[in-house]
């Protein structure tokens, strides 16, 4: 096993995402393969995008995130811009937005 501390930019990147998705799939009850799946119902597709945000408010890049999900960056940006619309229109969607984001920094 690579240590992170060797080598921070690889290891670190591809833990973080692991563990962001571990802490987003815990707090909708879900599984990380259930939101690493190429389902598009909106039960999996929000929580995927929720994480996807975070990870890139965490300064995680499009493509080491792309990379962990199986999409294009280009999709991983659609996502983050579907989710940034969603919170400035609707306010119940920020707070859990911002519930998601504390549960996985506080956990």
């Amino acid at each position: 096993m690579i240590s992170p501390y060797v080598l921070p930019g690889i290891a670190t990147n591809k833990m973080l995402c692991s563990n962001i998705a571990l802490k987003v799939a815990e707090y909708h009850k879900m599984t990380v393969d259930e939101i690493k799946a190429r389902d598009r119902k909106r039960k999996v597709v929000e929580p995927r995008q929720l994480a996807i945000c975070v990870m890139l408010s965490s300064r995680i890049s499009t493509k080491d995130i792309g990379k962990f999900f199986g999409l294009d960056r280009t999709t991983v940006l659609s996502a983050k811009e579907r989710i940034d619309a969603l919170i400035s229109t609707e306010p119940d969607f920020r707070d859990r937005y911002n519930k998601v984001k504390q549960y996985v920094t506080n956990n």
